[in-house]
């Protein structure tokens, strides 16, 4: 089984460049290039996922930024913060 992150980083995106994405069940649900408005479209059609959101970095091909969204339904998810580091390295193994 593939977690989003490793589709995330198997799949050429390349057309998000500069944008904010989220993934779930691998597939983009939505994009922006503000990540506020991305928030708002994922909880107005699809308030119970907690899709993957990265912003999509046209020169490189990992996330050069994560967000960890702990409920998207519940005011845009209440971003808790910036993952980094071996937190990040055990999300992408866990699956989330």
């Amino acid at each position: 089984m593939t977690t989003n992150y490793e589709w995330f980083i198997q799949t050429n995106l390349d057309k998000y460049a500069g944008k904010w994405v989220a993934i779930d069940n691998k597939k983009v649900l939505d994009s922006d290039l503000k990540l506020d408005i991305l928030l708002k479209k994922i909880k107005d059609k699809h308030p119970k996922l907690k899709p993957f959101i990265t912003k999509i970095n046209p020169k490189i091909r990992v996330a050069s930024e994560i967000i960890r969204v702990s409920d998207i339904s519940d005011t845009f998810g209440k971003l808790q913060r910036k993952v980094t580091g071996q937190e990040f390295k055990d999300m992408a193994r866990s699956g989330w």
